[in-house]
């Protein structure tokens, strides 16, 4: 997706020097075709700094990040139980 320019963000958690959780957001169609949606996910972060708040505050920088692109609808995508 990053070669193809479809992302509509991408950011990295860096800490100590090292990239710890990374987060994307792409642009989604919803249902009624209205083109301002944009899908939040996948959020990873090392096994090692899980549990730390890492992937909430990659998730709210990245909502913020949409909220300054002028996106109106969020989905997330993703296993709930991960």
């Amino acid at each position: 997706m990053r070669c193809t320019g479809a992302l509509s963000v991408s950011m990295v958690e860096p800490q100590g020097g090292e990239r710890v959780g990374h987060v994307v957001t792409s642009p989604v169609l919803e249902s009624d075709g209205t083109p301002e949606g944009h899908g939040l996910g996948p959020i990873s972060v090392l096994p090692v700094c899980q549990r730390q708040g890492v992937g909430l505050e990659l998730m709210h920088a990245a909502l913020q990040a949409q909220r300054n692109q002028g996106a109106t609808g969020r989905m997330q995508v993703g296993d709930p139980a991960c």
